[in-house]
């Protein structure tokens, strides 16, 4: 009885480890298969990186040309932003826009740029020799009093625009010369406004009082012209802050060029 119980034992673990072995037959049947793709994607990918880099060591002729017209562009762009105008500094930004002459009218007197009296012939825009007082009023007034001898330190042509002077002495960051800006131009088109206005009823009133003689029809037909009142006139030029915060002379004294 004992032995027949042992040999039934062995029977179950014999029959045990067959089933154990197909099962891991059954799995490795089905897993080799992935196992050989994933291979061979591996061999693909291989290849392809072999092939990329034999293709970008060696360029294809077509794509020499195509190369050297891209480098022959970006030279000419470049030889022409330091060549079209005569004495533009040659380091002049890509992205910076310059200024376009005559699309400012400017003082026929040039001595109207600084007031008179100034003992010099300016050789820039009357922006570039002022600082307005929505400008100034971005630090106490008694503050830029006492550093006025460092803002305009000039007894001839200004070597470095004083509102350079200003906003670095007092680091005035862009964001409030901005706002001061706006307020320029605000109150510039204001004055323009009240200028023609008053020039109109100065008109009128003139022809209502004088009658229509050849005199009078002179006076009023007479081009009647204030710089306040022309917002293109140079004296109703904001301050370029793209060109002034590169704090280049070089280049901001060639932008505010009287041209």
């Amino acid at each position: 009885m004992k032995k027949k119980f042992n040999f039934n034992i062995i029977i179950i673990i014999t029959l045990a480890l067959t089933l154990v072995l197909g099962i891991f037959l059954l799995i490795s049947r089905f897993a080799s298969p992935v196992e050989d793709g994933q291979e061979m994607l591996a061999s693909n990918e291989r290849m392809y990186d072999e092939s990329r880099n034999d293709d970008e060591s060696i360029p294809m002729e077509d794509d020499l040309e195509f190369q050297n017209s891209n480098e022959h562009i970006s030279d000419s762009s470049a030889q022409e932003n330091t060549t079209t105008l005569s004495g533009r500094p040659e380091h002049w930004p890509l992205h910076l826009q310059d200024y376009v002459p005559d699309s400012l009218r400017l003082f026929e007197n040039v001595e109207d740029v600084t007031g008179g009296g100034s003992g010099f012939i300016p050789q820039r825009r009357y922006v570039f020799y002022h600082i307005d007082g929505f400008i100034s009023d971005l630090v106490a007034s008694e503050d830029f009093v006492a550093s006025f001898d460092l803002i305009f330190p000039y007894d001839g042509e200004h070597e470095i625009m004083p509102l350079v002077n200003f906003i670095q002495h007092f680091n005035i960051p862009r964001e409030a010369m901005e706002s001061a800006l706006l307020q320029m131009h605000e109150a510039s088109v204001g004055l323009a406004e009240w200028v023609n206005e008053s020039m109109v009823e100065a008109q009128s009133e003139l022809m209502a009082t004088q009658g229509t003689d050849q005199q009078t029809r002179d006076l009023t037909e007479w081009p009647w012209y204030d710089p306040d009142a022309d917002l293109f006139h140079e004296k109703n030029e904001l301050p370029n802050l793209d060109i002034i915060y590169t704090f280049d002379n070089a280049i901001i004294n060639w932008y505010y060029r009287r041209a």
